[in-house]
């Protein structure tokens, strides 16, 4: 695989530079951009496979060499590095592209060039940039979904059709509202940090819930469930009682 890194601090480019030759020999690197102007000149010259962007190069933001590249109709696949957990890095998540914090860690790089490459060989990417564009330009209030990576294709899913998220050892099963599952190859934790901003609820170590499709809660002995509004009944934890209660309150204002 081609690919490119778009990054203007030195000391960056030479330590992602040394991870990538040591652990990542299937990359080639055609080369290095400081800024938007040459990372586009890149791609044009090489079409490299994939992408290592910079969010933020100086004034210029790197979203926008994506914006250029869709409009050019070229496939690229992206892996945003920054030094900041912030703007952006919910959308990035949930259009299932990666990013890393710096200072890079090798082991981190290594699963995310495999991410690229399972991607690559999904032939994805396009899909994944687009929903990203689209992500960062939606405004508070719309509809969001999510890029669910599956065996053989990539699913988008509407946050709304999504009842809850439940744990099968290493995998998460994304429960939806017209009765489908979708096991997916990440632990619930993954999920975590990416609904409960979007207003799911981790109720218990291995179930997340859409408040939307609470219906009650109710005790149990000494324990509490929550009731969906398909029937399915799903364990509270004590720790979580409260804040459930806490939602089903605003839900009938």
């Amino acid at each position: 695989m081609r690919a490119i890194i778009v990054e203007d601090e030195m000391k960056s480019q030479v330590h992602l530079s040394r991870l990538l030759a040591k652990h990542c020999p299937e990359l080639a690197i055609c080369g290095i951009a400081t800024s938007l102007t040459d990372a586009f000149s890149l791609v044009i010259r090489f079409a490299p496979d994939l992408i290592f962007l910079d969010i933020e190069l100086g004034k210029e933001n790197g979203f926008t060499l994506l914006q250029r590249i869709r409009e050019r109709n070229i496939e690229c696949g992206a892996i945003f590095t920054t030094a900041h957990e912030k703007y952006g890095i919910r959308a990035i998540k949930f259009s299932a592209l990666d990013y890393l914090l710096k200072p890079i860690k090798s082991d981190e790089l290594i699963e995310a060039v495999q991410k690229a490459i399972n991607v690559q060989l999904r032939a994805g990417k396009n899909q994944q940039i687009d929903h990203l564009l689209e992500l960062l330009q939606l405004k508070a209030g719309q509809e969001q979904s999510i890029a669910i990576p599956l065996s053989r294709e990539l699913r988008f899913v509407q946050l709304s059709n999504i009842l809850q998220v439940s744990a099968s050892n290493n995998y998460s099963i994304l429960h939806l509202d017209d009765k489908e599952n979708l096991t997916v190859s990440k632990g619930i934790y993954h999920f975590d940090k990416l609904l409960v901003p979007a207003g799911f609820i981790r109720i218990h170590q291995s179930h997340i819930v859409n408040p939307r499709y609470i219906r009650a809660i109710k005790k149990r002995d000494n324990s509490h469930e929550l009731q969906l509004n398909n029937g399915d009944i799903v364990p509270v934890s004590r720790l979580k009682v409260e804040q459930v209660k806490t939602v089903l309150l605003k839900k009938r204002e």
